[in-house]
């Protein structure tokens, strides 16, 4: 099994280096998963479950929203705020 300290070493870490590959940055705030027992085939990996959930996960949610832009009267305490909002909005324009 391969070590930290091998995954490091200077043969190893050729250009862009563990560092730059395990480390993510967004808002203002970095996450360095460098030092851990991550490949990148483990990345690719992550990042592949991410974009298939998300999209199983957004299937779900249309099929819900959907049935709401149909409905007459929507219950307001059934969606979060932000889900209402964009509701009433699309419920708005497709009435135009």
């Amino acid at each position: 099994m391969r070590t930290l300290r091998d995954w490091f070493a200077s043969e190893n870490d050729l250009a862009p280096t563990r560092a730059e590959r395990f480390t993510l940055a967004g808002g203002g705030l970095a996450a360095d998963f460098s030092k851990n027992r991550i490949t990148d085939k483990t990345l690719d990996l992550l990042s592949q479950l991410a974009r298939e959930a998300g999209v199983e996960l957004g299937k779900i949610l249309g099929r819900v929203v959907e049935a709401d832009l149909v409905v007459a009267d929507i219950d307001e305490t059934k969606h979060d705020s932000s889900t209402s909002a964009l509701i009433a909005r699309t419920r708005a324009r497709l009435r135009q």
